[in-house]
């Protein structure tokens, strides 16, 4: 994944674009009290783990922008992923986790509600091993790379309360601040990284959907064995009344085989196709609740062979909503 700030990115909020879209640049103005300081999307993690040198200690997407008072910014984003790699004792495949940090720096300035970063300086650090990385994986410490400098970006700003909202003529995302307990308790040694919804009060949700009855759809999930080794999967399912059939793809979206189930009795089969041409198959047995999926699957040979189980968890993906 790419920053949310970058044009590429492909799973984030619409920051990329909005930041992506500015053109004009801005008289310099000091920066008021209320924008300038540390900005949240995703997980709150400590400050170190926003520089080159902590980066591996994330292990999810992330994302800070640091506006000083200065007149400087920085903007680090996280961003989680995963390779392939062997699924543990039973030999198969597993998710080796990865991590990448884009840090980029340079100069903001102010004018009215308006707000233009220039970037100055930019690094990237690709597919890195993160420090919770399943011990089987090689250990990576990542490619790296400068830029090319992204373009000036120029967009419109508002704060309310904790809430920054940043908007363009065609996008619009917000970021929230951390308050000063959380960010003690994230940059002591043991902590662990604070969801951003949960340091801030958000808006009012939206009513909620309606439950749906069927499998259909996309899903996204893991399975888990007992002894810990993780395989990250997407599902392409359909559900009529002959039951549940699809595809089931790798986390990088590479053909793995085929699923099969039925709903109302929770029952799911995954039949994954190795290289040697052999086929190993994954049989969970749990519960559809909406949009998400949780029970115990067994690991099956083509022979019928038993190689082990563990826990699988699954949740189908929202159709996407474009922020205006």
């Amino acid at each position: 994944m790419n920053t949310v700030i970058h044009a590429a990115r492909r799973r984030s909020p619409a920051l990329g674009a909005v930041l992506a879209l500015g053109l004009l640049t801005c008289p310099a103005a000091a920066a008021p009290s209320s924008l300038t300081g540390e900005w949240y999307w995703g997980n709150v993690y400590p400050g170190s783990a926003y520089t080159v040198q902590g980066f591996q200690q994330a292990s999810t997407d992330a994302e800070r922008l640091l506006l000083r008072p200065n007149g400087t910014y920085e903007l680090a984003t996280l961003d989680a992923g995963a390779s392939p790699g062997t699924f543990g004792w039973t030999g198969y495949m597993i998710s080796c986790e990865t991590i990448s940090l884009r840090l980029e720096s340079g100069k903001f300035s102010v004018e009215g509600s308006k707000l233009t970063l220039k970037p100055g300086a930019l690094k990237n650090i690709n597919l890195a091993s993160p420090h919770t990385v399943n011990r089987g994986c090689t250990q990576s410490s990542g490619l790296t790379s400068n830029g090319p400098l992204p373009a000036v970006r120029r967009f419109t700003w508002k704060v309310a309360g904790t809430t920054l909202t940043l908007t363009s003529p065609k996008e619009t995302f917000q970021v929230r601040r951390a308050s000063a307990q959380d960010l003690q308790r994230v940059n002591t040694p043991t902590a662990r990284p604070t969801s951003a919804s949960a340091v801030s009060t958000p808006p009012s949700p939206p009513p909620p959907a309606p439950v749906r009855a069927d499998a259909s759809g996309k899903w996204t999930g893991r399975f888990t064995s007992d002894a810990g080794a993780p395989l990250d999967v997407r599902l392409n399912l359909e559900d009529d009344r002959l039951g549940i059939q699809g595809m089931v793809l790798s986390a990088q979206e590479q053909y793995l085989g085929t699923a099969r189930g039925e709903y109302r009795a929770g029952t799911l089969i995954l039949t994954i196709n190795l290289p040697d041409d052999t086929a190993l198959e994954l049989h969970a047995q749990g519960r559809f609740d909406g949009d998400t999926y949780t029970g115990r699957f067994q690991g099956q040979t083509a022979s019928g062979q038993l190689i082990g189980g563990g826990q699988v968890k699954l949740t189908r993906e929202p159709l996407p909503v474009r922020l205006r």
